[in-house]
């Protein structure tokens, strides 16, 4: 009962502001003309059983003489007492009250109901309201500590099942946008006495600046006034159940504890309501029980507060004072002018029924010319539609004011469909109050938390990791391709052997000298074709030689550039075959020469069996190119990518490093036997020596490749490259200044030796001097050697 009467002022302006707009309408020309509405006040008693009670009554059919409903399997035809219902005012009400009008389809319209559950269409397909959402007012607390970095809060709540529902949701949207609650706490409204003075020193004590109050005003009243007794400074974040109430703004001292901060329902003033309650006619009110009991309470509670008026009208009866009050009600008014958004909300309940009605019989300014044969179901369509109309859709979709509560309502925070906007319109004020709330200072970008608890230390990121954002959890590596530098990852920077390069320049000049130098002797050994100078080189040979040497010259160039696959690939080939052809060809050479010196006429014929150049250089070359397949198809050279700590190196990975050295290693072995071969056939006459010159050739390419593969196991990045393209150059320049140069020399400059009498002279000169020499060792020993044949070859040129 105590509870009951605490409500009764709430209930009397709820009344007298449905019963103003009611008349508003019927007086009105421009809202259903010719149509009057009635209307039925029935008392829920906050009791969901009551509430249920008056449904069915509401429910009866309109023509039923005892108020009860009729339990039908199709509702679709069915026309009961009411057609539409505003209210109630409670959302545990409104829920269990919902379930049954939504069979019928009766349009619910409530004026507070914020439960989030009334938004399930597919539960409550017929109610609608005039607030927002609690969620949205959750989502619109959140969204002002995040903006205001409040990173450590606390909240108080009481146990009725607005603050138990609200203070769970809060906690729920604050954790979701990483905000430490030091604690959250809700109490009985019975036991505030008792437990009040620990709350009060719980909240002293905490590190935490930021206290929500998620409460009814009377809760938030006495939460506040004991703030005030013991001295407790904090900023208070109050729910709209209390934000705007005078109960609070006129406690004494209240501006000593701090800033406090309220959300609120946007609302606007209802027309001609405050006049309304200054003449309030209490002649046409006789069959209203409501407005009766008022009359009788307000009779003997005629204080000069608002506060002392509520706390007399709780605490008396109505039929217990036997007077009435008969003046004007001021304090009606000053009540409703003290912040409540309800007046505003239960005028567009009304009116929202109003205007479905309006549509639904087809009205205009003048008269309505539909039938008045309809049901719950047809208003609710209109209804609906009236709710998404322009006018109404800035206060239907959600609208939260933020008020300092002696200043003035400096945040609007509005939620449009689905997403929230949150806008200063005194934003110097806010700031200029320096409202803080963390008990860690915040970490800058280059630091994370030490912990994940709502107090931590700010601590470096490790090396190698970074955080671009204040007060991070966590510090995280950069990509593959990116180095930490401080707050932010940098690209790295591609190298690889470029072309810019100074030794690149350097490689490139000497190549494409190569390259120049070997047409020009291609050029003179074609003048010079016919000389005995180019037959002995082999004729034709010569130029597989010189096309060979062109090869890998050009293939220099693609050690040069960003690496690619094919690129990787196409020099070792191109390298590997031109030179295993050209050192075959010159091993034919140092071989002819061996055979045709050779003065032992049995080995010397078995030699010449053997020596079959255009099958044997074939075959060695078929063998480097199968060597090549089983790389290339196995595991061959890729591009690779190696990352240091700032940069990034292209270069080629070889891919198996066996088939690598095996290739180059074939190479090597074939230059080996041709070193042999012309190191033994080095002593020939003096006025051309092509054995001598094909050995120093050798020995500079098994030199480069030795000193080649000794580095190769310890260099890296982009200079790898550039080592075995010198290896290459080197190699080529070796035959090309040892095994062509002196032939050109002597072509050009010596030309008295290119003639076929001056070769076949010093060729018969040497063989008699080794005849000769051959016989003197004989007579030095006791045994004579056996008569044998020493032939003279001749070389044909």
């Amino acid at each position: 009962e105590k509870k009951k009467q605490k409500k009764k002022c709430k209930q009397i302006y709820i009344i007298i502001n449905m019963i103003y707009t009611i008349q508003a309408i019927n007086n009105s020309t421009e809202i259903l003309p010719g149509i009057i509405l009635g209307y039925e006040i029935l008392d829920t008693c906050s009791d969901i059983t009551t509430a249920l009670a008056d449904v069915f009554q509401l429910l009866s059919l309109s023509k039923a003489p005892d108020h009860q409903a009729e339990f039908l399997c199709d509702y679709t035809t069915y026309r009961p007492f009411v057609s539409a219902v505003v209210g109630p005012g409670y959302s545990d009400i409104s829920v269990a009250v919902g379930r049954v009008f939504q069979l019928f389809m009766m349009p619910q319209i409530s004026y507070s109901s914020s439960s989030t559950i009334l938004s399930d269409k597919a539960q409550f397909p017929s109610f609608l309201r005039t607030v927002p959402s609690e969620a949205d007012q959750i989502k619109a607390m959140t969204l002002l500590m995040v903006q205001m970095n409040w990173r450590h809060i606390l909240i108080i709540g009481s146990d009725d099942d607005y603050s138990q529902q609200g203070v769970t949701a809060l906690v729920t949207s604050a954790q979701q946008a990483n905000i430490c609650i030091d604690f959250s706490q809700t109490i009985p409204t019975s036991e505030i006495t008792n437990l009040l003075p620990g709350l009060i020193q719980k909240v002293r004590e905490s590190p935490a600046n930021v206290v929500v109050v998620f409460a009814e005003a009377t809760f938030a009243k006495v939460l506040l006034q004991r703030a005030i007794n013991d001295s407790v400074k904090k900023t208070w974040l109050a729910s709209d159940t209390w934000s705007v109430s005078s109960f609070i703004t006129t406690l004494p001292n209240i501006d000593t504890i701090g800033n406090i901060l309220g959300f609120s329902f946007k609302m606007d003033q209802v027309n001609g309501f405050a006049d309304f309650l200054d003449n309030l006619p209490s002649s046409q009110w006789s069959r209203n029980q409501f407005y009766e009991e008022y009359q009788s309470l307000r009779a003997v509670c005629n204080s000069s507060s608002i506060s002392e008026i509520i706390n007399c009208i709780s605490s008396k009866k109505a039929d217990s004072v036997t007077r009435k009050f008969l003046g004007p009600d001021g304090f009606l008014k000053e009540l409703i002018e003290a912040g409540t958004p309800i007046p505003f909300n239960v005028f567009l309940s009304v009116l929202s029924v109003a205007h479905a009605l309006h549509d639904l019989l087809g009205c205009d300014s003048t008269s309505c010319n539909g039938s008045l044969e309809f049901t719950p179901w047809m208003v609710s369509l209109f209804s609906f539609h009236f709710h998404a109309d322009i006018h109404l859709s800035r206060l239907m979709r959600g609208s939260y004011s933020l008020y300092f509560m002696w200043y003035c309502s400096c945040v609007t925070i509005k939620k449009n469909y689905r997403f929230y906007n949150f806008s200063l319109c005194n934003k110097a004020l806010l700031f200029s109050q320096n409202i803080s709330s963390s008990c860690s200072s915040q970490c800058k970008p280059g630091e994370m938390k030490s912990s994940n608890s709502c107090c931590y230390m700010c601590v470096p990121c490790p090396e190698g990791l970074i955080s671009n954002i204040t007060d991070a959890a966590s510090c995280f590596p950069c990509q593959q391709d990116e180095y930490p530098n401080n707050t932010v990852c940098i690209k790295m920077p591609q190298t690889y052997f470029n072309w810019t390069d100074n030794f690149a320049i350097f490689l490139m000049i000497f190549d494409i000298l190569g390259i120049i130098i070997v047409g020009a002797i291609a050029m003179i050994f074609t003048i010079h074709y016919t000389t005995p100078v180019v037959k002995a080189a082999g004729s034709f040979m010569v130029y597989v030689i010189l096309t060979c040497l062109l090869l890998s010259f050009i293939s220099v160039i693609f050690f040069i550039g960003k690496p690619t696959d094919i690129k990787c690939k196409i020099r070792q080939i191109m390298f590997a075959i031109s030179f295993t052809c050209c050192i075959s060809c010159m091993l034919m050479n140092s071989f002819r020469i061996f055979v045709a010196f050779m003065f032992d006429p049995l080995q010397q014929h078995i030699l010449k069996i053997v020596y079959k150049p255009f099958m044997i250089i074939p075959v060695f070359i078929l063998l480097e190119v199968l060597i090549l397949v089983l790389w290339m198809t196995l595991n061959g050279p890729t591009t690779y990518l190696q990352t240091s700590e700032d940069n990034q190196v292209y270069r080629c990975s070889e891919g198996s490093l066996v088939a690598y050295y095996f290739t180059h290693g074939y190479t090597t072995f074939i230059s080996l036997i041709c070193f042999t071969f012309a190191f033994v056939s080095r002593k020939l006459p003096h006025n051309y020596n092509e054995a001598k010159f094909i050995t120093f050739a050798m020995l500079v390419h098994l030199i480069a490749w030795m000193i080649f593969f000794a580095e190769f196991s310890y260099s890296f990045g982009i200079y790898l490259s550039a080592i075995q393209a010198l290896t290459c150059l080197i190699s080529s320049y070796g035959v090309v200044i040892w095994y062509f140069l002196p032939k050109c020399y002597i072509m050009l400059f010596r030309k008295e030796k290119n003639t076929r009498e001056n070769f076949s002279l010093h060729v018969y000169s040497y063989s008699q001097k080794t005849v000769n020499e051959t016989f003197q060792k004989a007579h030095e020993t006791t045994n004579p050697p056996e008569n044998r044949y020493h032939p003279v070859l001749v070389i044909p040129l």
